[in-house]
């Protein structure tokens, strides 16, 4: 497999190991779509998308690259009321996966995560947080690599 798609792979295991303060089982996809109308967003969903590899850094050592790729971390739930009540647990959640993968080597890949970014620019959603009310957070985790040269 690629590097990329073993790294969010990555993600998702190292998220589903850990027990959150909110019960959920993350999954990775390349192109989540969901339907409020059709319900899919009722119950709490984090998803996993891998972004683009950054790009090599200069080498450490003359025999190795390192490189760094994103990965998009998405939680998203349509809640019975736009209270603070209701958002504020999932902004909580968001914070929560953020400590908890933050400088975190994961456990299938040998991969470390040296930078995130909140983010509400969740390209596959569209408008479903305008239209609908849905919450919608995330954040970018960046993911340095150190790769052996052939």
């Amino acid at each position: 497999m690629s590097w990329i798609v073993d790294i969010a792979e990555g993600v998702a295991a190292e998220l589903n190991r850990h027990k959150f303060s909110q019960p959920f089982t993350a999954e990775r996809r390349i192109r989540p779509r969901f339907s409020v109308a059709k319900g899919e967003l009722k119950d709490l969903k984090v998803v996993v998308v891998h972004g683009p590899a950054i790009g090599a850094e200069a080498p450490k050592l003359r025999n190795m690259d390192e490189d760094q790729y994103t990965v998009l971390v998405a939680v998203l739930q349509k809640p019975t009321a736009a209270t603070p009540e209701y958002f504020d647990p999932l902004v909580g959640l968001v914070e929560e996966i953020r400590d908890w993968m933050n400088r975190r080597r994961l456990a299938d890949v040998d991969a470390v995560c040296v930078r995130w970014a909140f983010t509400d620019d969740l390209p596959f959603i569209g408008e479903v947080a305008d239209q609908s009310g849905a919450f919608t957070g995330g954040l970018t985790l960046t993911y340095r690599v150190l790769r052996k040269l052939p």
